[in-house]
């Protein structure tokens, strides 16, 4: 009998050693075939390593498109485990029935990881590979979606004082993942560099290592732009073999807003997401339903695309990859049409992408609740000097810090995420033309810069009883040893 396939696509992932933190193993071109009425898999790679070093070789199986990798591939032959040598085209053979009790998934995907030495990675196949990986979703926390609160007022919690969101994730209109995957703490030095590296080597002209000496490796890495922080996020995405999320060009079909596939440019709209009109919830507009006949014309025309470059045509788009130049056109602008609103931003981002982002403000307010949204504070309600001075903007409370700090130097909050508040501001995602240049929303922060000032008006505006007062908006061109960043990955 015939066999469904186990693979969609493959992952790729390297690993460093204790004696060779700065030359770790190079895995890649990674392959997998699955012979066809049969179960058994076979994989070819290409392994680096430095002269005559051998490397332990393990192999991870993920069912759910690369979010997690729970199964250790155990039944194989070949080019794996202790003593492999480096070489192209090295082999493994997978009898993936052995390991996986016959079962099936459209979202199959292969991780590679060698290591220097005799002994495997560490690597628990939830996520986290260990200290010693450099791998680059190796050390990434899931955070369920769900409802939270947004704003405290200092005082006693009471549900009804707050503004709640609990539907309000962005992703185009996508319903919310049941998990986020999210770094635990901002992008350092040392993981820039280990991308920059790769980039240089595939197209991203724009990224530039910074200079590591053996204090900084570990601080966030900042005076980045937020154009350079989306072209890092799909390098990162590309060298791991995940699907990068930015483009150049938009997606006009976005405007499909019954989701019919039709994308006639008329006059008339439908909202598949309002009951009064989708009287049977099926998405789309059927005979006999409500629509806004704004032509009058006594029949369903439908806008079901923004004409974003004004050609005349619903495009596909999302085909250039954003890897260098000095920004996005038109990121962060809006269409307005018949009263209807549509950003550029939901067109130059592919929703269905399993690469990595910038969180949006949302998702930043969501992570800086720490799983408790009815305390003041991530850690709590109590307004602990150690927490403050280590975690809050220093114009409130005066900082020990001058600069960015290591993350290893405070505690993670309830996600097990570190600096949500404090160490240096994170771009995000969200962004708006005010008419005068492109504004994009930061958050948390923890002290001023060694001029004394900060481009944005250093932390200011912080009450201690209104933690959620995060967030501030600054040019997306600025570079300031205040600002860097953190991923996310969605699917």
């Amino acid at each position: 009998m015939k066999r469904k396939l186990l693979l969609s696509s493959i992952l790729l992932g390297l690993t460093t050693s204790l004696l060779h933190l700065h030359a770790a193993p190079q895995v890649s071109n990674v392959l997998a075939n699955q012979k066809e009425g049969t179960k058994l898999v076979d994989i070819t790679y290409d392994l680096v390593l430095e002269g005559g070093q051998t490397a332990y070789v393990e192999v991870w199986f993920s069912h759910d498109d690369g979010f997690t990798f729970p199964i250790s591939v155990q039944a194989t032959s070949g080019d794996v485990l202790a003593g492999v040598q480096g070489g192209t085209n090295k082999s493994i053979q997978w009898d993936a029935e052995k390991d996986w009790d016959s079962r099936f998934t459209p979202k199959g995907k292969i991780r590679i990881i060698a290591t220097y030495g005799n002994e495997p990675s560490g690597f628990s196949g939830t996520g986290d590979a260990g200290s010693q990986s450099s791998q680059a979703d190796a050390s990434l926390v899931s955070v369920q979606w769900g409802p939270f609160a947004w704003t405290h007022d200092g005082s006693l919690w009471h549900s009804n004082d707050h503004t709640w969101l609990s539907n309000a994730f962005s992703d185009g209109g996508a319903t919310a993942p049941t998990n986020i995957a999210v770094d635990p703490q901002e992008i350092t030095n040392i993981k820039w560099n280990e991308v920059v590296e790769w980039g240089k080597q595939n197209g991203y002209s724009s990224l530039q290592t910074v200079s590591i000496t053996g204090d900084n490796e570990e601080l966030p890495v900042t005076n980045i732009t937020f154009w350079e922080a989306l072209q890092w996020c799909n390098a990162r995405s590309e060298k791991e073999g995940l699907i990068p999320a930015y483009y150049t060009d938009p997606n006009e079909i976005l405007g499909d807003h019954n989701d019919d596939g039709n994308y006639t440019n008329g006059n008339d709209t439908f909202s598949a997401w309002s009951p009064a009109q989708d009287t049977n919830m099926n998405g789309k507009w059927d005979p006999g339903e409500n629509f806004n006949d704004l032509n009058s014309n006594g029949k369903y025309d439908g806008r079901e695309f923004f004409d974003l470059n004004n050609n005349g045509t619903a495009d596909l788009g999302l085909s250039t990859i954003y890897k260098s130049g000095a920004e996005i056109p038109n990121w962060g602008k809006s269409l307005h049409d018949s009263g209807d609103n549509y950003s550029y931003i939901q067109g130059l981002i592919n929703w269905n992408a399993n690469g990595y982002r910038l969180p949006d403000i949302i998702l930043a307010r969501k992570l800086l609740t720490g799983g408790s949204h009815k305390k003041k504070w991530p850690w709590g309600d109590t307004l602990d000097p150690v927490e403050l001075n280590a975690q809050v903007r220093a114009s409130t409370f005066p900082s020990q810090y001058s600069g960015p700090t290591p993350a290893s130097t405070r505690q993670p909050n309830g996600f097990g995420i570190k600096d949500l508040l404090g160490n240096v501001a994170e771009w995000s995602e969200s962004g708006h033309n005010p008419g005068d240049g492109l504004m994009i929303e930061l958050y948390g922060g923890s002290y001023k810069s060694l001029g004394g000032s900060s481009p944005f008006g250093g932390a200011t505006n912080f009450n201690p009883a209104h933690m959620w007062e995060t967030n501030i908006s600054g040019s997306s061109s600025t570079r300031s040893p205040e600002i860097g960043f953190r991923c996310v990955r969605y699917k």
